[in-house]
């Protein structure tokens, strides 16, 4: 039936958006919202519609993604979707991040943290927690951004989300490193790279290793850089 094959389409297409083959993803999530636009299945639509603004987003196509975020935050302000809705605000702040537009980027973030809090969804907390620490990070406030990176850590470690911890260490490591407090960005980096590891995750090994080659690079210890570098 229709909604089977909409489904179908999704999942080929989240396949390979995480595969980063943005062009089939953005094929396969415009069938997908067709089938639930002839079914009107608009809870399905708000997603699918995120889902082509993700696309859109990852291609760096500011003004596109804007586009179905907004239509997306709609639909799902309409039918009372919270976990849509906060997803929606965040992703329309990331890009307002992207765009330089800190403030308002901040204010969407703000609505979106709001619901993730009513709701009691940690994970989501620690996602906004982290997109409001990259965009003080941007603005180079960075002992802004490293509180709400922490916040973020602390609070996701309590539900153990590998995904999203790796994402706040770094962030947290990239911050000492710009502070030249190198040993507390190796710590951070050193716990970048256990979690990409127990996930056996080789492209996220590679990057980890990488920043703790520079930072041994950074502090001189030239014989572990290049034992990292090997």
């Amino acid at each position: 039936n229709k909604d089977s094959s909409a489904r179908a389409f999704n999942s080929l297409g989240v396949i390979n958006y995480y595969r980063k083959n943005n062009e089939k993803a953005l094929e396969y999530f415009t069938n997908a919202l067709k089938i639930r636009e002839e079914i009107c299945d608009k809870k399905r639509m708000g997603r699918d519609i995120m889902n082509i603004g993700n696309i859109y987003s990852a291609e760096g196509n500011n003004d596109k993604a804007l586009d179905y975020y907004t239509h997306s935050l709609k639909i799902n302000e309409e039918l009372d979707d919270k976990d849509g809705t906060y997803r929606a605000l965040n992703n329309i702040g990331i890009v307002h991040t992207h765009k330089g537009d800190y403030d308002k980027a901040l204010g969407y973030y703000k609505r979106s943290l709001a619901i993730s809090k009513k709701t009691g969804d940690k994970r989501g907390i620690g996602i906004v927690l982290n997109s409001i620490g990259v965009t003080y990070y941007r603005k180079r406030n960075y002992d802004k951004a490293l509180d709400y990176f922490n916040r973020s850590q602390n609070l996701i470690e309590t539900i153990g989300d590998k995904d999203i911890l790796h994402y706040s260490l770094q962030n947290i490591a990239n911050i000492y490193r710009h502070k030249g407090n190198y040993d507390k960005a190796l710590d951070n980096y050193f716990g970048t790279l256990k979690i990409k590891e127990k996930m056996d995750e080789k492209f996220g090994i590679g990057t980890s290793l990488l920043h703790i080659w520079d930072m041994h690079h950074s502090k001189g210890d030239y014989d572990k850089a290049l034992g990292y570098y090997q």
